[in-house]
């Protein structure tokens, strides 16, 4: 559709979603209801990061520029990260950040995308996933890329698309439920569960009926670079703002 979210739009509201999630995260109580919704509000993010993520790599014009910068939000966010998840102390490791999350998704499009042969592809994807477990969204990242690259080559795109979002949220759905009823009763997680999808349906909602396709309109150099640099440093930036409210919260 023509008339409709720019890609900065949909990337704004995503950014947004993501301060939600990770405040409920750091600061409400676990297992409440109230946190429950604002972590189900944050899966808006990262199904919407993996699918511009893979329109970004067939449209930018330098992949390895890309490449580069995501190589250093993933550095350069990793000590907000640990600040900001920490349960005791300043810091604290708990699994690598979500700019290397994209990182390794980005590798991952590139070799299926250039390797040609199968089996030497096919070990490097593996290798990916299994590395992906030490990160953000860990196996399911690559997992949902690959359904997204693999619709994006269908000559049925647009159905293959729809398909993609509807696996990534059933299987998200379930991977939920299973995390919720190690600690509540069957009920009780469903309804947290369902709760959950509702996050990354309203991504697949938004991407499939309400993205133009395009980018916002041009503003001029300076608004521009500003956007494009925008949604690099917001991840870190925010990490390292939660992080060090985090730290003076625990001290008082």
């Amino acid at each position: 559709m023509n008339n409709g979210l720019s890609r900065e739009s949909i990337k704004y509201v995503a950014a947004a979603a993501m301060l939600i999630n990770h405040i409920g995260l750091i600061f409400l109580p676990d297992g409440t209801l109230l946190q429950e919704i604002f972590v189900a509000v944050g899966y808006f993010t990262a199904i919407t990061q993996l699918y511009f993520l893979t329109e970004g790599f067939y449209y930018t014009r330098s992949r390895k520029k890309y490449l580069q910068r995501l190589v250093l939000l993933g550095l350069v966010s990793q000590i907000p990260f640990s600040m900001a998840f920490a349960k005791n102390g300043i810091l604290e490791f708990r699994n690598l950040n979500m700019g290397i999350t994209l990182t390794l998704c980005f590798c991952m499009i590139w070799v299926m995308e250039t390797e040609p042969r199968q089996n030497v592809q096919s070990i490097i994807v593996l290798g990916i996933l299994l590395v992906s477990w030490l990160c953000d969204w860990g196996i399911m990242a690559p997992v949902y890329t690959l359904l997204f690259v693999r619709a994006r080559r269908a000559a049925d795109r647009q159905a293959k698309t729809r398909k993609a979002f509807g696996i990534a949220v059933l299987s998200f759905g379930v991977i939920c439920f299973l995390t919720h009823v190690e600690t509540l009763d069957a009920v009780r997680s469903f309804g947290y569960a369902l709760l959950d999808m509702a996050g990354m349906a309203a991504a697949a909602v938004c991407l499939l009926h309400f993205y133009s396709g395009r980018r916002m309109k041009s503003a001029g150099r300076i608004r521009d670079g500003f956007r494009k640099w925008f949604f690099y440093a917001f991840y870190p930036g925010h990490l390292l703002i939660l992080g060090l409210i985090r730290i003076w919260l625990a001290g008082h």
